[in-house]
């Protein structure tokens, strides 16, 4: 019917046309869909026309015969459809089965980059630093989702309404894709959420390092964690509407209860206003000016007076922190408090430059009391006469007579104490060696070893020396 011989010479009976012209036009129906071509041994149709490109025209051109293509198999169509969210009506009617095909194809386009991208971040899922699903869960989501994949490249060809009638899969096979649809929808799903509470959980994370240990609010973020992790960890709990509402709930109150614990601990390791002033009045006080002149006389115990200025100085101020600043960052914007690495102990610093400021007092009293002891030995008061510069013999007989430092403190007091003090000579006794001497010989031992273990001591300490002129200074 199609073609014919004349003179030995095939053609198109149609159009008289080489045969290799028809062959051409039936391969171009048969990708549209319109028609099934026979060859020797096998049918060609649209699912197929990949084919043709391993056949020579020569082969192509001996085709049997062409047929019209079976009807639309409309039961897994349908299925299909309503898999993809398409209206099954278009696909019934034949009037609207291009509009149908071009839905399908668009949705088939959208889930295939969903399916694609849910599968390459299955590893994406990590709450609070640890993975959601386990190794196997994630391989075997891995896996479902590649079948979803390989199901959506095969409808891709199918870009006509003549080619749905060599729709290869049946209702059962579309049916079956469902689940592997919703697997992508609960990865995206997940992925949103982990993403909303990425801000928090990264908060918290940066504050768990930031407050010291020992805190209450450390063992209640260790438990509250745990809890949340089986919980998320469960399919069965965290598709949830009331597991998400009890996260982000969760959540916000252990922040919450952070920034409590941030301030209050702030409060403590750091000089309001008030007593910022009063450190400041310490740092210029004359007492303290009296001290530092006199760490020049080597009989005084200097290391009290630089454990006290440790102290002091190390004292930070900063009252500007407030709740809201600590929304953004855990840390002080001001003063970037890291109550972890900063252990002041249970006094708070309001508290210790109170106690500074009494200590001072203590501290004048001490040394001077020191400096009179050490004037009044009968082996130094006759050295006050000696003393060449007429200002200093002055101030030096006043401060003996009041027993009360000279304020200020001048160069030449200075340098007369240390003419009259310069026969003495300083011992220093370190409480490590102390210790290290009364502990020889083993413990517990008796009243005698230790005076006996002390007197070696002091022994060793004083050998050499002339034990009346030698000061003994505990550092």
């Amino acid at each position: 019917e199609l073609v014919q011989s004349e003179a030995g010479v095939d053609y198109w009976t149609r159009f008289r046309l080489e045969p290799e012209f028809l062959v051409v036009v039936a391969a171009a129906l048969v990708h549209s869909g319109d028609v099934v071509m026979s060859l020797a041994g096998k049918k060609l149709d649209a699912a197929g026309i990949d084919q043709f490109a391993k056949l020579s025209i020569g082969d192509a051109r001996e085709f049997k015969h062409v047929e019209r293509p079976k009807d639309l198999p409309l039961g897994s169509l349908q299925e299909l459809c309503e898999l993809l969210g398409v209206p099954k009506g278009l696909i019934v009617n034949p009037a609207t089965r291009d509009e149908a095909v071009a839905q399908l194809q668009q949705r088939v386009g959208e889930l295939l980059n969903r399916s694609v991208t849910a599968q390459a971040r299955v590893g994406e899922l990590v709450f609070w630093g640890k993975p959601v699903l386990s190794d196997q869960e994630q391989s075997e989501w891995r896996t479902r989702l590649g079948s979803l994949k390989t199901f959506l490249e095969s409808l891709q060809p199918f870009n006509t309404a003549g080619k749905l009638k060599n729709f290869p899969h049946d209702a059962a096979a579309v049916k079956g894709q469902k689940a592997s649809l919703e697997l992508t929808r609960e990865v995206e799903d997940l992925l949103q959420l982990v993403q909303q509470i990425a801000p928090l959980t990264s908060y918290l994370g940066k504050a768990e390092a930031l407050l010291d240990a020992g805190n209450a609010w450390q063992e209640e973020v260790r438990t509250n964690r745990a809890a949340l992790l089986t919980k998320i960890g469960s399919p069965k709990h965290r598709a949830g509407a009331s597991f998400q509402r009890l996260l982000g709930q969760t959540l916000a109150e252990l922040k919450a209860k952070y920034q409590d614990a941030y301030l209050n601990a702030h409060e403590r390791a750091r000089l309001g206003a008030n007593d910022d002033k009063r450190k400041a009045a310490i740092t210029k006080d004359p007492r303290l000016g009296q001290l530092q002149k006199l760490t020049g006389i080597e009989m005084m115990p200097t290391q009290q007076l630089r454990d006290f200025e440790n102290r002091l100085f190390a004292l930070k101020t900063c009252f500007q922190l407030g709740k809201p600043e600590l929304e953004a960052d855990p840390m002080c914007p001001h003063c970037s408090f890291r109550p972890s690495e900063e252990q002041g102990g249970s006094q708070s610093s309001g508290k210790v430059i109170r106690e500074l400021d009494e200590a001072l007092d203590g501290l004048v009293q001490s040394w001077t009391q020191t400096l009179l002891t050490n004037l009044d030995d009968p082996t130094v008061a006759g050295n006050v006469d000696l003393v060449a510069d007429a200002k200093g013999k002055k101030e030096l007989r006043e401060f003996i007579k009041s027993k009360v430092l000279p304020d200020p403190v001048t160069p030449a007091f200075v340098k007369a104490l240390q003419e009259v003090l310069s026969g003495l000579q300083k011992v220093t006794v370190t409480t490590d060696d102390l210790r290290a001497s009364l502990a020889d010989g083993g413990l517990p031992c008796t009243v005698a070893d230790i005076r006996e273990r002390f007197e070696r001591h002091l022994g060793r300490l004083t050998k050499g020396r002339d034990a009346a002129k030698v000061r003994l200074v505990i550092e």
